[in-house]
């Protein structure tokens, strides 16, 4: 049963219930009505009555009706009245029914009874044919739904499992012949960029070994105090970028946040690598590396003026294997996913886009003071 459905049920629902309280509030209305205008029928008649036999009685009567109030005095004068004229003190019962009195109290007695039947009969109706069932039936796909869920959940949960074990396997069974294939080639003319490129495969498949560790939660984060400038200038050497194009802007060299070295020094080699990828056959070619360290957070910026990011492109920086560089020279897009990965796992936040001074692309990296808060940091 669907949402469309449901909402024409309730709405049916509705109007039954509506039209059933506006037929007894009709019903009430016409009632309260002749009945008001039978009485003053009646009391029209009866001084037409009285005139016809005494024209003085009329006069008084009228006189009376005027001022007329139900009080005692004039109840218990009424009752001795229907004793003169020959009855019994029960004769306004018996002047009840000869008016039609009765017929008409039964009349309407039967029809408000027929009515609240017809209510309560329409309620019930509702209720077994409408809310009940939809409420079995919302129940039961909810049950179906929770259910299919679950076992979707079980089957990505499975596949994501095949898909790290099978990463991790290729990984391992590739790394080994590499390593055995570069001693092989030892002694052999053009080792120098055979084994140059043995690195980059083996530097792309441990990056795939860390990003299936890292999303599966083998990984465990150390937590120690990493001089931030330190930790940059350490990058800068280990991306094997031209220090001479790369400056580094600390403003409290012993500034110190609360991490994991070795994978904050990974995060930061990714980025720095990708920039160089971009300035290394540009004469002027430049790194800005800016760190403003604050009372609760750290901001590292990393500036290049290579040819920046395409508009298009800066939703899916970090996104795995998106690259514009070619994919045979191992520029796959992992190192930046790693480098988010890694960000992200210190709760912290990462951004990336073109640069406002240098025009080229721009990372900006906040780092919380200390990661034990377990709380995310804005950009």
């Amino acid at each position: 049963m669907d949402a469309q459905m449901v909402k024409e049920h309730i709405e049916h629902m509705r109007k039954r219930m509506i039209i059933t309280y506006i037929i007894m509030t009709m019903i009430m209305i016409f009632i309260t009505f002749g009945m008001t205008i039978y009485y003053e029928l009646r009391i029209r008649a009866v001084t037409g009555a009285v005139y016809r036999q005494e024209q003085s009685a009329s006069k008084v009567l009228i006189k009376e009706l005027f001022k007329l109030e139900i009080g005692k005095d004039n109840l218990d004068a009424a009752t001795s009245a229907i004793k003169y004229a020959g009855y019994t003190e029960n004769g306004f019962e018996y002047l009840f029914a000869a008016g039609g009195h009765n017929i008409i109290m039964i009349a309407v007695v039967i029809l408000l009874i027929l009515v609240s039947v017809y209510a309560v009969r329409d309620y019930i109706n509702i209720s077994k044919k409408y809310t009940y069932p939809i409420m079995i039936k919302l129940s039961e796909e909810n049950e179906e739904l929770k259910e299919k869920l679950l076992t979707n959940v079980k089957y990505v949960e499975k596949r994501n499992k095949q898909l790290q074990d099978f990463i991790e396997n290729v990984a391992h069974q590739v790394k080994t012949p590499l390593t055995v294939l570069g001693m092989a080639i030892d002694m052999d003319a053009g080792r120098e960029e055979c084994f140059f490129h043995i690195d980059r495969i083996k530097a792309f498949i441990q990056r795939l070994m860390n990003i299936s560790r890292m999303e599966s939660g083998k990984v465990i984060f150390a937590r120690e105090d990493i001089m931030v400038c330190h930790m940059l200038e350490e990058a800068v050497l280990a991306s094997g970028v031209d220090k001479d194009k790369v400056e580094i802007l600390c403003k409290e060299p012993d500034y110190c946040v609360n991490g994991d070295r070795g994978w904050l020094k990974e995060c930061f080699i990714n980025i720095i690598s990708n920039s160089a990828e971009y300035i290394k056959d540009r004469e002027d070619g430049r790194i800005v590396i800016s760190a403003d360290c604050r009372e609760d957070k750290c901001v590292i910026v990393i500036e290049d003026n290579g040819p920046g990011f395409a508009r298009e492109n800066t939703d899916s920086i970090f996104e795995r294997f998106e690259s514009d560089k070619d994919a045979g020279a191992f520029h796959v897009g992992i190192g930046l996913n790693l480098a988010k990965l890694i960000v992200e796992a210190h709760h912290g936040v990462i951004h990336a886009g073109n640069a406002y001074e240098h025009q080229g692309a721009r990372f900006r990296v906040v780092l919380p003071k200390y990661n034990l808060k377990k709380k995310n940091v804005e950009l």
